[in-house]
Parts: C-alpha cells; sequence; structure tokens
C-alpha cells in the first residue's frame, strides 16, 4: 500500500500556509488539547492534524494554461507563417510579371538585332533618328518613291515602351551610363542598377511608390551582341560588354489588394481554429480537475491511513511526523530557504518514518530498555522507508532524506555512518527537528524532557553532530519564543 501511495504521489506540491499546523498557527484551545501550567503552552493529547492536501485544481489549472499557451503559440506560428507564404507569393507574382515584360522586350530586341534593324516609314511621329546617321542606308526608298527609315532595336523599344506603356499599366524604360539620347537618361534607382551591372550582378529589384502608388521596380543589363556593333561599335562596344539595362515597373496594388484579402481569411480561419482548440483544451481541463480532485481525495486519505498505522504500531509518537514536518518548516523559513525547498523538506518530514511499518510492532511499543539486537532492527527503518520511496521520481530529494535522517556530521549516525557535507541539507535539518521532538515527547521509558534540555543537547552537538546553520535558527526560535506553544 506504502508503494500504491508513494507512486501516485509523484511530483506534487504541498499546498501553501493555510495548511500549516495548528499548533504552530494559533493560539487557541484546539479540540483533544488540553491547556498546560506554563502561560501559553499548549499539551497535546493526540494530533487532530491532517496531511496537507495535494493542490490539484491548481495543478490542473497550471497544466491548462501551459496547454493553452502551446496551443496559442502553434497557431500563431502557423498564422505567420502562412502570412508568410502569402506575401511571399504576392511578392512573386509582381517579379515574374517584370519578369515577363523584360523577356518580352528581349525577345523583340534579339529579334530585330538579328535581323539588322527594321525599316519603317518615316512619319513625325517615328523620324529617321539622328543617332543613325552615320549608317549609309538609314534612309531608303521604295521603287514606290515611299520613304523608310531605319529604326534600331534600342528605337524599337523605347517607341514601344512609349506607344503601348500603359496598355496593361507596365512601364518600360530602355538607359544606359553611354547616352545618346537625354531622355533616356537613368534615375537614381536606375544608375545605381547599373553600376552593380559593371560589377556582374544580374538583376536589381525593389518595392517602392511611384506617384503615389505602389509598384514593383525590376532592372536587368542588355550586353552587347554581334547585332549591335552595326550602330553602337563606334561607342567602343565589344561584345559581352554592358551596354545598358531596361527597367520595368509593376503596379502591385491589384495584387496588395488579394494579399489583404487573403490573409484576413487566415486571420479568420485561424482563428477559429484557435478558438475550437481552447474549447478542447477546457473539456479536457474540467475532465482533468475532476480526475485529479478525486485522485487526490483517495491518495489523502490513503497517506493518513498509512500513517495513523504507522503511529498505532508506535503510540508513543502519535503525531511525531506532523509535529517534525512544522518544525523544519520553521527553521528552513528561518534559513531563508527557497519556498520548493521548503516544500520539499515538509513533505519529506511528513513521511520520514513511513520505514517503521517494516519494524516488529513488540520492538516498537517496547516499554523497557531495546537489547542490541533490537535497536539494529530499530535502524533498519531509515533504509526501509528510502526503498520504498526511491522507487518515486519526486520533485524533491524526499528518499535520501529519509535515508540520512539518522546520521551525523561526525559519522556516528545510522544507516551509512555518512559524515559533514556527505549529508544532505535537508536530511541535516530533519534530523535536528527529529531529535528536538524527540526530547520533548513522553516516551515509555522516561517523561518528555524540558526545553532547557533540548537547547543543551543541540547546542552541545552543534558543528558535531549537527549542522551548526540549522542548530543556530533552531536556538533562535526557541529563545525568541516562536516556538513556546510546541512545548508543554
Amino acid at each position: 500500500m506504502a508503494i500504491f501511495l508513494l507512486s501516485n504521489w509523484k511530483r506534487s506540491i504541498l499546498n501553501n500556509r493555510k495548511s500549516q499546523l495548528w499548533w504552530l498557527d494559533s493560539n487557541q484551545t484546539k479540540p483533544n488539547q488540553t491547556v498546560s501550567d506554563k502561560p501559553g503552552g499548549i499539551h497535546v493529547k493526540r494530533s487532530d492534524a491532517t496531511l496537507p492536501t495535494l493542490d490539484a485544481e491548481k495543478r490542473a489549472n497550471r497544466y491548462s494554461w501551459i496547454f493553452a499557451g502551446v496551443w496559442t503559440v502553434v497557431i500563431a506560428m502557423l498564422l505567420y507563417w502562412n502570412i508568410q507564404m502569402i506575401r511571399e507569393h504576392t511578392r512573386n507574382l509582381a517579379i515574374n510579371k517584370a519578369r515577363a515584360n523584360f523577356n518580352k522586350d528581349q525577345a523583340f530586341r534579339f529579334w530585330a538585332s538579328k535581323h539588322g534593324g527594321v525599316y519603317v516609314p518615316a512619319t513625325e511621329h517615328t523620324p529617321p533618328s539622328p543617332y543613325l546617321e552615320h549608317i549609309p542606308d538609314r534612309d531608303i526608298e521604295t521603287p514606290s518613291g515611299k520613304q523608310l527609315t531605319l529604326m534600331n532595336p534600342a528605337y524599337m523599344i523605347r517607341q514601344l515602351n512609349e506607344d503601348f506603356g500603359e496598355l496593361f499599366g507596365v512601364h518600360g524604360h530602355i538607359t544606359s551610363l553611354l547616352l545618346h539620347r537625354p531622355e533616356n537618361m537613368p534615375d537614381e534607382w536606375e544608375r545605381a542598377a547599373l553600376l552593380q551591372f559593371e560589377q556582374g550582378i544580374k538583376e536589381i529589384s525593389e518595392f517602392t511608390t511611384l506617384d503615389g502608388q505602389p509598384y514593383l521596380r525590376l532592372m536587368q543589363p542588355m550586353y552587347t551582341s554581334e547585332g549591335c556593333l552595326k550602330c553602337h561599335s563606334y561607342q567602343g562596344y565589344k561584345i559581352g560588354d554592358v551596354r545598358g539595362g531596361v527597367s520595368v515597373s509593376v503596379p502591385i496594388q491589384n495584387y496588395l489588394n488579394e494579399e489583404r484579402r487573403q490573409t484576413q481569411v487566415n486571420i479568420r480561419s485561424f482563428g477559429v481554429v484557435w478558438l475550437l482548440g481552447l474549447l478542447g483544451l477546457y473539456g479536457g481541463s474540467r475532465r482533468l480537475r475532476a480526475s485529479e480532485l478525486k485522485r487526490e481525495k483517495i491518495l489523502v486519505q490513503t497517506i493518513e491511513m498509512i500513517i495513523a498505522t504507522v503511529e498505532k504500531r508506535d503510540p508513543y509518537t502519535a503525531g511525531h511526523q506532523f509535529k517534525v514536518a512544522a518544525l523544519v518548516e520553521s527553521i528552513a523559513h528561518d534559513m531563508r530557504l527557497p519556498a520548493q525547498q521548503i516544500e520539499g523538506l515538509r513533505f519529506g518530514a511528513t513521511i520520514h518514518d513511513i520505514g517503521k511499518i517494516f519494524v516488529p510492532s513488540l520492538i516498537l511499543n517496547q516499554t523497557g530498555k531495546l537489547t542490541e539486537a533490537e535497536f539494529q532492527k530499530i535502524k533498519i527503518h531509515p533504509k526501509s522507508g528510502y526503498d520504498v520511496v526511491n522507487k518515486m521520481d519526486f520533485p524533491w530529494p524526499a528518499a535520501q532524506m529519509i535515508y540520512q535522517h539518522h546520521e551525523r556530521l561526525d559519522g556516528s549516525g545510522y544507516p551509512c555512518g555518512i559524515k559533514g557535507d556527505e549529508i544532505l541539507l535537508e536530511a541535516k535539518i530533519l534530523a535536528v527537528a527529529d531529535v528536538i521532538d524527540a526530547m520533548i515527547s513522553d516516551r515509555p521509558y522516561r517523561k518528555g524532557l524540558t526545553v532547557e534540555d533540548v537547547l543543551q543537547e543541540i547546542t552541545q552537538g552543534r558543528g558535531k553532530l549537527y549542522d551548526e546553520v540549522v542548530v543556530d535558527a533552531a536556538v533562535r526560535l526557541i529563545k525568541l519564543g516562536l516556538l513556546d506553544r510546541y512545548f508543554d
């Protein structure tokens, strides 16, 4: 039964100060108490204290908040990822459209360059290019008398962009660092891009605003081919040189509107999934809370039954474990130990004599002096308690506390005879509290000793048997009168 008890009490946190034992918390007389002759003293006939309850509801709530937090983080991360994917999709759509327009212009340029340019009727809109006058047959006349003029690829692309750039809202601009035509002058962004093309960069793009509207600007270089030399060889270009570039400006307001719409749809969808998840967690937490509360009730009753069984087998130490638990808590608070460590101390002290269930009751109830053989059997209870508790995974070193609470600094204790820093701090505190309660309690072979006897014992053993800091804390509490209600 002890194994069942401890296997179910894994990582349980003892409750707060509200559950502290009544003999340290109240000046009032309780049932099963009589007032002693000493002012403020209380003599305990039989402890009616109960084991501090497990904080099942708080634990279930904590788990619920943890799960809700994890769920929220997961949903938020997925939503963020989806929004980033939508934005990336918008960017890719705009870039692909800009590249398609650039590639269309390049294909047209390559075709015209392959044929050495195209002759078209010379008109006011398409006059002979003054930048091609070095070409002997720039202007020709057909047998019918129609005047034709040569359009090289650059002339064609420029006119194409000027005449039809507004048709689909995409604007193109052919430009270069070495200009013939002032209208082809690059702006600051284009100039910076052209300089980077000279360094080997293949493409430059930027999301920006033009005339108050959002645009994607993309620019790629134009390289000199053999067909280009007919018109541009006099400028010193060679095949493969960067002759300039074409920038494309794509309006993206429609893309942004669609991005915004998809983002809102995703936010609403993920919000619904998040809420449904929270509702599921809430329902699960309610069932968990009910299960935890039921389990807590059974565990507490089982623990109290086991402790009561131990005390019935050893009636002269009735309430001993609870009183020691109260003492170690007071000493630990005086030592300014962390709250988690104090909770572990209180838990370990509450069950520190659980190993006595393996000691024969005849020995526990012995009214005379124990023989050496009987005392050796008594000495097994720390190891027996350790064997039970060590199988469990507690958040505190409860098993070592039980195992070491009869060890002494000089190595004279049992069951291992360890000494000094080999002994756990919690075990050192438990040892002093155990000695204090053992001395002041009535035993079959003697009456309880006085406070003066207790002070003498622990001060004489200070630094030899008992830890100095622990003894100082206990003495300080006793002399300040903070434990007066504990002594008869």
